[in-house]
């Protein structure tokens, strides 16, 4: 059982592998060398206050569902505090900008840029929130359900 569920586990991972390559393809072909940078500066600007959206639950998370509590109690306080760091995560990157914009009086090397942050933001904010099921299928050991947004 275990053997099948590792072979899953790398057989997803080989096939994001090849469609990152093939991406990489088309990427190189269809976009300019700054849109790259600007998809890439979006990303990482992101990504630095991406911390707020985890903070060590998911760990405390499974935890709690393979000890067999009642999962309904789990998953709802999973939820509504996955929400809150979401909610958490989105002020410190909006918050950012308005800082970096209103207080400091800078700005971006052009409106693409800010546009591409909340686009991320907006990535980060799904994905954060979509970790609730991806951890509680993890706890339960229902691996080829936590693998299905990573082949998608």
């Amino acid at each position: 059982m275990i053997a099948r569920k590792s072979a899953l586990i790398v057989v997803t991972q080989f096939a994001n592998g090849i469609l990152g390559f093939v991406a990489l393809k088309f990427i190189s072909k269809f976009m300019q060398p700054w849109e790259y940078g600007v998809v890439g500066f979006a990303y990482g600007f992101v990504a630095i206050f991406s911390i707020f959206g985890n903070l060590g639950f998911n760990a405390a998370h499974i935890k709690r569902i393979s000890e067999g509590k009642d999962m309904g109690n789990c998953i709802a306080t999973y939820a509504i505090i996955k929400t809150f760091l979401t909610a958490l995560l989105a002020l410190a990157v909006i918050l950012s900008i308005a800082i970096w914009r209103y207080i400091m009086h800078r700005g971006f090397e052009s409106p693409v840029n800010e546009k591409a942050i909340y686009i991320m933001l907006s990535y980060f904010a799904l994905a954060t929130l979509s970790s609730v099921m991806i951890s509680t299928f993890n706890a339960r050991k229902e691996i080829a359900k936590a693998r299905i947004p990573y082949s998608t």
